[in-house]
């Protein structure tokens, strides 16, 4: 096992949401013609199974009056823009934009794990000789490979966004309940409040029973007195290698929820593509000696499921 506190700092500080979503979204330091350098692509490692929607940074004309221009994205096996087609959708590209074009893939299914190349082309110029561009930096991303006239171009990335659908067919949510921190003493003395006066401990183990990595995220939501809602987190990515386990403390559900100090009742939010082992152990302390102990596995349920 591993502490998970340090890195989950870094993640909150260092990364971009590319668990679930991968986004090469930095300022683009460079454009070139797609007509004049077709086919043109850039390659990805899918780490959900679902798609909704592939994005790449694109000029079109500034032409007011004149017809929208027409792009075209292929999804192809594999890395490079030869493979077998997934899926090809097109979409009109707005006027002067200088931005990310959304081509609709909802629904089509991708094995985790697995490369792909988004080749973008332009349908039609608006007007004649006025080409659109694609954009990008250079290369950080290590899971793909961009393409210019068909050739792997190591040292740039062009700026693309893969969207998964949130409610995908395989996707699964493990929620373990949480409790933090020592309640107040007086409301727990006259038998109100969230729980009996003393402190409260809740570790989350999440393991990778799998081969392969998998990608899941979480977050917190947790409640407060007298029936009223809290706070709830963004997700966070929580990368795991085969047979790997982490270990959720409540120092790291605090920085989840940004409560360094108030008692925590709530929830401990996983969502993931993957069947993990999720368990969650309880301690209660009085007077700095253990006073209680608890064990729970806790079962993923589809996030797709009517019940």
């Amino acid at each position: 096992m591993r502490p998970i506190l340090l890195l989950l700092a870094a993640l909150l500080t260092a990364m971009s949401p590319c668990r679930a979503d991968i986004i090469l979204d930095g300022l683009p330091s460079f454009g070139v013609n797609i007509g004049l350098f077709a086919p043109t692509g850039q390659s990805f490692i899918a780490d959900r199974s679902v798609l909704k929607s592939i994005g790449m940074w694109t000029t079109s004309c500034n032409c007011p009056g004149q017809p929208l221009e027409q792009l075209q994205l292929r999804l192809l096996n594999g890395s490079g823009t030869s493979g077998t087609p997934v899926a090809t959708r097109t979409a009109m590209a707005p006027n002067a934009l200088y931005g990310f074009l959304d081509f609709d893939f909802s629904g089509v299914m991708l094995t985790v794990g697995q490369t792909y190349t988004a080749v973008m082309t332009q349908l039609s110029e608006t007007p004649p000789g006025s080409p659109a561009g694609i954009y990008g930096s250079s290369n950080d991303y290590s899971g793909g490979m961009p393409f210019l006239s068909g050739v792997p171009q190591p040292d740039m990335q062009f700026s693309l966004r893969v969207i998964d659908d949130p409610l995908a067919a395989n996707a699964l949510q493990y929620s373990a309940k949480i409790l933090c921190g020592l309640p107040d003493k007086q409301q727990a003395e006259r038998g109100g409040g969230m729980a009996a006066y003393g402190m409260y401990f809740t570790a989350v183990n999440v393991h990778n029973p799998g081969t392969k990595e998998a990608f899941a995220e979480m977050k917190v939501a947790v409640t407060k007195a007298d029936g009223q809602p809290g706070g709830v987190s963004s997700f966070h990515p929580i990368p795991l290698s085969d047979d790997e386990v982490i270990g959720i403390d409540c120092s790291a559900i605090r920085t989840l929820a940004n409560e360094p100090t108030a008692f925590l009742d709530g929830f401990l939010v996983i969502k993931t593509d993957f069947n993990l082992d999720v368990v969650a152990v309880y301690t209660g302390a009085q007077n700095g000696q253990l006073a209680t102990f608890g064990l729970e596995r806790i079962s993923g349920r589809k996030l797709n499921s009517p019940l």
